[in-house]
């Protein structure tokens, strides 16, 4: 008898406004939860960390707290804690929770994006006017407003295709993703490491659940491949648009 007829069991989509059930393995069900639940849970625990250790290392080097980035840490800490709480509720089978709380990630992703688009112009302005992170500036403004239009995308994708299990539960990781470049930069603050710690350290994060694809399907699915194809989008945005800001400041 084949394993998906041996084990059937009620599946339901990881995060979202609505909860749609399916027949599949228990298995495979169990797996799926295992990894996505985990690999959230590890984007928390580390941006987390990464910010602790910021404060704590280098203190006298904090930037001011304004009222937009106190927004901002908090929506990007509460979608962090959202994505692997929501994960947990369906693996204890509390749908009735899991529905409820769906819709708040609606309020969470305009809460990141705004603020974090204000937040981008704020530390343009205040990077501009220092000597050390003047050349530089433009890049970590439009960095950061790539960023974030690629976790609208994501999440937007995630909403428009929430019945397809798979794909939402793959477009919500790379969301969470797309916000850990700062935790990276704060480890680089904190230990004076090379800038390079942050691209690679992200890259590896952004190809995960890809290779995890690769490892339990034998390919990549449909989520994982327009995830990497938006990132290598994002990143041919942000080297495009940093050369053409320096050619037009340079001529």
């Amino acid at each position: 008898m084949p394993r998906a007829l041996a084990h059937i069991a009620v599946n339901t989509t990881l995060v979202g406004p609505t909860i749609e059930t399916e027949s599949i393995c228990m298995n495979d069900r169990n797996r799926e939860l295992n990894i996505f639940f985990w690999f959230s849970l590890f984007l928390l625990v580390f941006a987390i960390t990464a910010f602790t250790l910021r404060a704590w290392l280098d203190a006298e080097n904090l930037p001011s707290m304004g009222n937009s980035l106190v927004v901002h840490a908090i929506a990007c800490g509460l979608w962090l804690a959202y994505v692997p709480t929501q994960a947990y509720l369906i693996a204890k089978r509390r749908i009735t929770i899991h529905q409820t709380l769906g819709w708040a990630s609606v309020v969470l992703a305009i809460a990141v994006v705004s603020s974090g688009v204000i937040i981008s112009f704020e530390f343009l302005e205040r990077m501009e006017a220092n000597a050390i992170f003047r050349d530089r500036a433009f890049f970590f403004f439009f960095a950061g407003i790539v960023n974030f239009a690629l976790f609208f995308s994501f999440y937007t994708l995630a909403i428009v295709r929430r019945r397809d299990r798979e794909f939402h539960k793959r477009m919500m990781m790379f969301a969470s993703v797309v916000l850990i470049p700062p935790a990276f930069n704060r480890l680089v603050f904190a230990f004076d490491l090379p800038p390079s710690v942050t691209n690679i350290g992200w890259l590896f994060l952004v190809f995960v659940i890809p290779i995890y694809d690769r490892w339990k399907e034998g390919r990549l699915t449909s989520g994982s491949k327009i995830g990497l194809g938006l990132v290598a989008l994002g990143i041919f945005t942000v080297i495009v648009g940093t050369g053409l800001n320096n050619s037009m400041r340079g001529a």
